[in-house]
């Protein structure tokens, strides 16, 4: 597979003749390389990602030379800048939307480079590889089982070190008895052997730290270290209180040990966990490379051992190892490059917008340059000085686009620093630096050097008499494509994000859940220790029963529940059947949102049954008949008038042969918050919480719960030290604060759409008014000739006319697509709407647009023949 063609006709054009044959072999090479590391899509992109670079180095030389040369003189270069500073209005406007294009792209673009170029930050990050365990027949993620590590570190030859790791959130108990939530690292303390981390003070994790008998030990990272001991040496040796478990310090690792995820504490993971792991535990596994191997080698050997384990184990599945670098997308990549190839669209479309700002603007200097070339000024001559200002404006734009991409991503490294993965670098860097440049002499090629070249086409002679000139069909075909994919991108984006933000705001997201929210505290809990598969159950039962109790004893608490979900969100979507026909149009299997609650959180909502009857204390015994709940969306929604008590369900699975378990529907209850912005998504169904380590309580208090947070905090600590408080926060500010986030988003997606459309009717304003303007004689001339004002009007307002008609259409097109793809892959649903906002925003349009024609024409035609007649 060659390179694209464009590209080899690119370097031919650009680079020196005894050059080109060598560039293109070099570039054919590599591109073939990539083809078979990455596949045929990526390697394409980042083909012509390197032919653009080479391209833009190869201009910079020649540019260089030029200057040196003196092509563009001192004097030109401060005309420029003076003209920039005379017009401070189109100046400003030009730059704030160059810079608002360019941040948007340099923003995508470093994201895609950071996920096409995955790099633990660290030496030897590039042996480290990713171990995902799957089920064979399904290709489903698979929990590690008993006896696969050990059987994988004792035969495995193509990995140096298979080690494993798990996150969890520990209860740190502090001298002043202060209880601190912590996200706890649990690795294989045989891993430390291939990781950099030096520690501050004391030492790492050792082999056999990890052996059956062993003082319990732990790590901390310097940020806990300083924030909690004042960076106090004498910290290695004392003893903490982490989940319940008395453990020594050892040691205090740098703030940069972020692999294999971010954690304040690092404890030792005993190979016993690893060789009988609890069901349901989650273990990352990584691998590290012998020098020289690769992941493919590594994946075939541990998914023939095991099939051979499985071979062992009669009526075990095989399972099958997917291993790759870390970081690795595995093509996941894609939308995120059409997102970026989006943003450098807006662009160039923002770039079209200034050069019709100008070409307006150049126009009114056209007696000005008909006089330089009269005089022997070069036509190269009088383009580079035209470009210059547009360069300068570009340059600064650039510079602001880079500062405010970089200020929003080290913000978000700032806030998120825990949900980032270590091997993606946001910094800024040449690559990045280079693609800023790149695209701001881009942006200055589409709105400086095409409208100098159009500007310094025309006649000469007709120029100096005043006259219109002549411009390249080339350019008038420029000039109405850029107004048309203006107006088009700026209904399609305007429009997309008014819809999506009427559907989270103004819709079902505005609207108050009849609950008191208010007086709920939500108690995000995670149980740490590992349970026994056949007393997990009823061991977290027992727990949750003792954890309620103790929170209940707090004077001003009424009621306590469990849950696993949390009004006011989303609910997980479960593929459910429903025995028996419900409308006809609806497949068999639902995916419906679905929460387990435990005994009581109907009456803790103040919620009553609409039909049929509440969960009871004994629908949550183990041997008691499987019941189920539905509410009143769903039943409007699927059932379509028929009485769904007595109705049957159950949970579909991939591998549907074992006994069916049926759940009896024996009441129906009100919308109580399964969704939190779609009404569509909120038609779901509850079953009885059945136990879980992570789970959230809901706390019913006697008025505003807030002063409670630090004795509910407490409560559960004496109660369980291994029951982590992740989060506890009131319902209401919760609900409030995911509304804002939705409120944000499309807010800023409206702003975005809005300065589009904004910056086009500005630049159909610019154009409308220099032709008007420069047919000030013609139309003095007709209307001494007895020409009504409609005459005139029409052919100017017929071109508009059709301006919006085609932009119109063409961005409804665009914003209905963009639409049908925001439902199908956004994680906050909104509610399906009509058109009507696009055909409101394209009326809107044309009226805007209609009146940046009748201003410029209204004045013209308010002028007397005679003065119309003398006008040059």
């Amino acid at each position: 597979m060659t390179t694209p063609r464009w590209a080899r006709a690119l370097i031919r054009r650009i680079a020196p003749p005894h050059q080109v044959e060598g560039m293109i072999g070099d570039l054919e090479e590599v591109h073939r390389h990539r083809i078979k590391k990455r596949g045929r899509a990526i390697a394409i992109m980042l083909t012509a990602i390197e032919a653009l670079t080479i391209s833009f180095s190869l201009l910079v030389n020649r540019t260089r030379e030029i200057l040196s040369g003196g092509f563009v003189t001192g004097s030109e270069a401060r005309l420029a800048l003076r003209l920039i500073i005379r017009n401070p209005i189109m100046s400003f406007a030009s730059v704030v939307a160059l810079g608002v294009g360019i941040g948007l792209a340099t923003t995508g673009f470093t994201l895609i480079l950071a996920i096409l170029n995955p790099k633990l930050p660290f030496e030897g990050g590039d042996r480290f590889v990713d171990i995902r365990i799957l089920d064979e027949e399904t290709g489903q993620p698979r929990f590690l089982e008993a006896g696969l590590y050990r059987l994988w570190t004792d035969a495995a030859s193509t990995v140096e070190h298979l080690g494993a790791a798990r996150t969890r959130v520990l209860n740190v108990l502090h001298d002043n008895g202060e209880i601190e939530p912590t996200r706890t690292m649990e690795i294989t303390p045989a891993t430390f052997r291939f990781l950099p981390f030096v520690p501050l003070v004391g030492r790492t994790l050792q082999p056999v730290d990890g052996e059956r008998g062993m003082e319990p030990v732990a790590l901390i990272r310097e940020n806990l270290w300083e924030r909690r001991f004042g960076r106090n040496a004498g910290v290695v040796g004392t003893r903490a209180n982490i989940g319940g478990v008395d453990r020594t310090i050892v040691g205090v690792l740098p703030a940069e040990a972020v692999y294999p995820a971010f954690a304040d504490v690092w404890i030792p993971m005993s190979l016993s966990a690893l060789d009988q792991p609890a069901p349901g535990t989650d273990f990352s596994l990584f691998g590290v490379l012998p020098e020289g191997g690769e992941p493919t080698t590594v994946q075939a050997q541990l998914t023939s051992l095991g099939i051979d384990w499985a071979v062992d184990r009669p009526g075990t599945r095989p399972v099958l190892l997917h291993v790759r670098t870390v970081g690795d997308t595995d093509g996941t990549e894609r939308p995120g490059i059409i997102v970026v190839v989006v943003l450098i669209g807006v662009l160039v479309v923002v770039a079209g917008n200034v050069a019709n700002l100008i070409v307006a603007r150049t126009a009114a200097r056209r007696s000005e340059l008909a006089v330089r070339t009269a005089l022997g000024a070069s036509r190269a001559r009088l383009v580079a000085q035209l470009s210059l200002e547009v360069l300068f404006m570009g340059a600064i734009a650039g510079g602001l686009g880079l500062l405010a991409s970089q200020s929003l991503l080290s913000a978000v490294v700032q806030s998120e620093a825990e949900d980032i993965p270590p091997w993606l670098d946001l910094s800024l860097d040449v690559r990045t630096a280079a693609f800023v440049i790149l695209i701001t002499l881009g942006a200055t090629v589409v709105a400086g050097v095409l409208p100098a070249m159009r500007a310094t086409k025309a006649d000469i002679g007709q120029q100096l008499r005043g006259g219109r000139g002549t411009a390249g069909p080339m350019f008038k075909w420029f000039d109405h494509s850029m107004i048309v994919a203006q107006i088009a991108l700026s209904i399609g984006i305007l429009g997309t994000a008014l819809m999506i933000h009427h559907g989270w705001m103004g819709g079902y997201a505005a609207r108050d859940l009849d609950i008191p929210s208010e007086e709920i505290l939500s108690v995000s809990l995670t149980l740490s220790a590992d349970l026994p598969a056949d007393v997990a159950a009823d061991s977290i039962k027992t727990m949750l029963r003792a954890v309620e109790s103790a929170v209940e004893r707090i004077p001003g608490i009424i009621s306590s529940s469990a849950t696993r979900h949390v009004p006011g969100s989303d609910a997980p979507m479960v593929p459910l059947i429903v025995e028996g026909e419900m409308d006809v149009a609806i497949p068999p299997i639902q995916h419906l949102p679905t929460a387990r609650v435990g005994s009581g959180f109907f009456e803790l909502l103040d919620a009553h049954p609409i039909a049929g009857r509440l969960f009871r204390v004994d629908d949550y015994d183990r041997a008691a008949p499987k019941v189920a709940l539905v509410n009143e969306p769903l039943v409007q929604r699927y059932f379509k008038g028929v009485n769904p008590i007595g109705r049957r369900l159950r949970v579909a699975r991939a591998n549907d042969d074992g006994p069916a378990v049926w759940h009896e529907v024996v009441g129906v209850v009100p919308e109580l918050g399964l969704s939190s912005t779609d009404i569509e998504r909120a038609a779901g169904v509850y079953l009885p919480f059945e136990g879980d380590k992570s789970f959230t309580l809901l706390v019913r208090a006697n008025g505003p719960p807030g002063s409670l947070i630090p004795l509910v905090r407490n409560a559960v600590f004496v109660t369980n030290p291994e029951v982590a408080v992740n989060h506890v926060g009131v319902l209401s500010e919760g609900i409030k604060a995911r509304r804002k986030v939705y409120f944000i988003i499309g807010s800023a997606f409206t702003a975005l759409g809005a300065v589009v459309l904004v910056m086009s009717l500005i630049s159909m304003y610019a154009i409308l008014s220099f032709e008007v303007t420069r047919r000030t004689r013609e139309i003095g001339v007709r209307i001494a000739l007895g020409a009504t004002s409609v005459r005139i009007l029409q052919p100017v307002l017929n071109r508009v006319g059709a301006y919006v008609a085609v932009g119109g259409a063409i961005g409804t097109g665009l914003g209905l697509l963009l639409l049908s793809l925001a439902r199908a892959t956004l994680v906050m649903r909104f509610p399906s709407t009509g058109s009507g906002t696009f055909i409101l925003l394209v009326m809107g349009a044309l009226f805007a647009a209609l009146l940046a024609a009748w201003v410029p024409t209204r004045k013209v035609l308010a002028i007397r023949p005679v003065e119309a007649l003398q006008a040059e």
